[in-house]
C-alpha cells in the first residue's frame, strides 16, 4: 500500500560510496602496498590520512566503473573512482565487502595513483560496469 511517501532509495553506486565511507570511519580499510603508491604519496605529499580523506569525499560522479567481480574474493565488488586530489585526477580501485554476521563494510584499496589518461565518468546506474 502506497502512503504517498517518496523516500528515495540510494542507487548502487551511492551504496558503494556509503560502504567505503563506513569502512573508513570504522578503520576497516586495507591498502595494498605497491611501489607506485609510495611514489604518489611522496609526489603529492599525501600521507595515508590524505588518502583516507579522499575516500571519505567520494561522490557518485567520481564513479568510473563498477561493480565488477573481485577475482581474489568473490564476496566483494570492485569499483573504480576518479576523484581529483590536489588538482590531479586519480585512478582509485577499491574492493568493497561486508563482514558477516554484522555486515560491517571493509574496503581494500588496490590502486591509488594519478590516472594515466583522462577518465570518462560512468553514466547512470543502468550502464555502470
Amino acid at each position: 500500500m502506497d502512503h504517498g511517501s517518496s523516500i528515495p532509495f540510494p542507487s548502487e553506486r551511492e551504496r558503494a560510496i556509503l560502504a567505503v565511507r563506513e569502512a573508513v570511519a570504522a578503520g576497516r580499510v586495507h591498502v595494498i602496498r605497491r611501489r607506485r603508491h609510495r611514489h604518489v604519496f611522496a609526489r603529492l605529499r599525501l600521507a595515508h590520512d590524505g588518502m583516507l580523506d579522499a575516500l571519505r569525499r567520494l561522490e557518485a560522479h567520481h564513479v568510473r566503473a563498477g561493480p565488477m567481480r573481485d577475482h581474489h574474493d568473490g564476496t566483494r565488488d570492485v569499483w573504480v573512482f576518479g576523484p581529483v586530489v590536489e588538482g590531479i585526477e586519480m585512478y582509485v580501485k577499491v574492493a568493497i565487502g561486508r563482514t558477516e554476521p554484522a555486515g560491517v563494510p571493509h574496503a581494500v584499496v588496490w590502486s591509488f595513483h594519478p590516472a594515466q589518461h583522462p577518465m570518462t565518468p560512468a553514466g547512470d546506474d543502468s550502464d555502470v560496469q
